[in-house]
């Protein structure tokens, strides 16, 4: 995941390593608390390209970002289940 701030706005894109899955997210810092949505593109073993959002929330300090979305990705239609929960840490 690459992340960039510009004031309280933060942008970030992020790709698997593993897996064929990818996306971006937007947020807002408020002071110590994150708030977004991530954008989910994958694709199932049949070659379908799945797509679908999730809302993000966490904890953000000088040298770390911790995430978390319960509801998971909602999207459309995809032969494979899309991911039920997120749940994302990084450090810098």
């Amino acid at each position: 995941m690459n992340v960039t701030q510009n004031g309280s706005s933060v942008s970030a894109t992020w790709s698997g390593d593993q897996i064929a899955w990818s996306g971006n997210m937007t947020a807002t810092v408020s002071g110590a608390s994150l708030d977004g949505q991530l954008s989910f593109r994958g694709v199932a073993a049949d070659g379908t390209v799945c797509n679908g959002n999730g809302t993000v929330s966490g904890s953000v300090s000088a040298t770390a970002i911790a995430l978390s979305g319960a509801n998971g990705i909602v999207g459309g239609s995809c032969p494979a289940s899309l991911p039920t929960a997120i749940h994302i840490d990084l450090h810098r």
